[in-house]
């Protein structure tokens, strides 16, 4: 019974460190790393010989996520966000660390439309990705409304995502709040932190399929830019 108990324990040890390869949250990552290297050091002493080397680098492995975890709580202290900001942070960027959306927020500007102003004209060059944080608008392809934008979806995506023209314009059909970044910039400044471009990717896609889904199965995938 007991050497069932011990081997129950050395498979959950590396169940953890393998469960840590899969999370994406790097806090998370780092506390499982830490408690299954902490349950490997226990298997370690349980047997016959003991392999010292190994519970040397394992508690050395526990002692740098430790340190790592400490900076990250230590940099999340440092974060305050506005109220917008917090709204924008648990609706839409929920799956970003509060230190990640601290400085992709920052690259942002926010943005007031009036109604039947155009957020971008269909043929043309996008320059910004765009999120709604208020009101909504209306996509239209060649004089036809395809479809209806609200709060918390995107207007960009296609574009930032394959570099095409608009393929429809979009107007504002009330007073909307947006918030913006610069296709270039956002992509110069994702492209040093990679982490933070694969969430942001994530979360494209995810709206853009989402759009499609709603989409009127009869007609031609719109576009949204």
């Amino acid at each position: 019974m007991i050497e069932i108990a011990l081997e129950l324990l050395g498979h959950s040890a590396n169940g953890l460190k393998l469960l840590a390869f899969i999370v994406r949250d790097i806090l998370t990552l780092r506390w499982i790393s830490v408690m299954g290297y902490a349950m490997w050091i226990a298997y370690l002493l349980t047997q016959t010989a003991v392999l010292w080397i190994a519970i040397l680098w394992s508690f050395l492995f526990i002692l740098v996520n430790l340190f790592r975890i400490y900076l990250i709580y230590k940099e999340n202290r440092g974060v305050s966000f506005s109220e917008e900001e917090k709204d924008l942070f648990l609706t839409v960027f929920q799956n970003f660390t509060p230190v990640e959306f601290m400085r992709l927020i920052k690259q942002a500007t926010w943005v007031d439309f009036d109604k039947g102003e155009k957020l971008i004209d269909e043929g043309g060059q996008v320059k910004d990705i765009m999120l709604i944080y208020k009101g909504s608008a209306n996509v239209v392809a060649h004089g036809i409304e395809r479809a209806l934008l609200l709060p918390d979806q995107f207007v960009g995506e296609m574009s930032y995502l394959s570099g095409h023209p608009a393929s429809a314009s979009v107007v504002a059909n009330e007073p909307m709040r947006i918030v913006k970044w610069s296709q270039e910039d956002l992509k110069a400044f994702t492209r040093r932190q990679p982490s933070l471009k694969n969430a942001f990717l994530s979360l494209l896609t995810t709206d853009l399929s989402t759009k499609l889904r709603r989409s009127d199965q009869s007609e031609p995938p719109f576009q949204t830019t």
